[in-house]
């Protein structure tokens, strides 16, 4: 039969064949409008055997619809670690991350904390001609902070007892700050405070050199508040600054290391939360230290010293805990 032919009674039949016309057009409406017209190949319909499809043509993408910010670890709010985490996920057919692979990572447990905000995050579900589909998904968990430094009891008395100073630093015009500092200094000489103060000012400006250098004049409890601050924000311009100068990172480093030493000393054994982010910090910034180095026999001595002060932070505070 001349397919181009159907749905038309052919010329010269005999009138019985209306029978025959009859089943042609039960025939039409069978295939429907799904069926395949005339000069067009089948649509196939679409295959989930193969498991998650990727976003693009015909598939659309999913469409965040609620959940959760991520928590900072407490450890890697201490040394000022930010940036974005970016994962890949499978969002299934209801709309919800079931699987999680990181392709860009962040150090200090926010890989994890990562992970556990995008598990709370709910789609709507990607679609292929309108119906619900599991896919690949693109997620980027963004972590940042309020502040352009991180700080302890002593500096928050500090800023208490000098508005002055905390009106500047919270339009982080950190210059202006130390100036007025100074002309404290002047008046005052060496008060231990103002010394706190004014150590903080420099990391406000990333100069963990001249605040080191004045941290070493400072003496008491605050002593131990600024060395932990100063290692915590060489470890973030480490991590931030990959395309410094090499001796400038070298220096950072050392000043880093330095400063976290004279933190791990003085720090309170009785507080073992803060004792664990003490030793992680020093532990990431010989890990960002070797990284610098060409000898192997000095790299593989960092990293070894590394490893016992994460086993010894992990047996004080688990790796990864987090803090609001």
């Amino acid at each position: 039969m001349d397919t181009t032919e159907v749905g038309r009674p052919p010329a010269r039949r005999p009138r019985k064949s209306i029978a025959w016309w009859g089943i042609a057009i039960l025939a039409v409406a069978l295939v429907g409008a799904d069926g395949p017209a005339a000069g067009n190949e089948p649509v196939p319909a679409p295959s989930l055997s193969e498991g998650p499809l990727r976003v693009g043509g015909e598939v659309k993408p999913p469409v965040k619809v609620s959940g959760d910010g991520p928590i900072y670890t407490e450890t890697a709010r201490w040394a000022r670690v930010t940036g974005v985490v970016i994962l890949e996920a499978v969002i299934d057919a209801r709309g919800t991350v079931t699987d999680t692979r990181i392709l860009k990572g962040l150090p200090f447990g926010l890989d994890d904390a990562a992970v556990d905000a995008v598990k709370t995050w709910q789609f709507t579900p990607a679609t292929l001609r309108g119906m619900p589909v599991p896919v690949y998904y693109i997620l980027t968990v963004n972590f940042q902070l309020m502040t352009d430094f991180d700080f302890g009891p002593a500096f928050s008395a500090f800023m208490r007892n000098h508005a002055d100073v905390r009106a500047l630093v919270e339009e982080s015009d950190y210059g202006e700050a130390g100036k007025l500092i100074d002309g404290f200094l002047a008046e005052r000489g060496g008060d231990n405070s103002l010394l706190l103060g004014r150590a903080y000012m420099h990391l406000g400006e990333r100069d963990v050199e001249k605040a080191w250098g004045l941290a070493q004049t400072i003496t008491g409890p605050e002593r131990a508040e600024i060395a932990q601050s100063i290692a915590a924000k060489a470890a973030e311009l480490l991590w931030a600054n990959h395309a410094a100068p090499i001796m400038e990172r070298e220096k950072i480093a050392e000043v880093g290391v330095a400063a976290s030493a004279v933190a791990l000393e003085l720090t309170d054994e009785g507080d073992e939360e803060l004792e664990s982010h003490v030793l992680r910090t020093r532990a990431e910034l010989l890990r960002l230290q070797a990284a610098l180095l060409s000898d192997p026999a000095q790299h593989d001595k960092l990293l070894d010293e590394a490893r016992a002060l994460d086993a010894r932070a992990d047996k004080l505070h688990p790796a990864g805990s987090k803090s609001e």
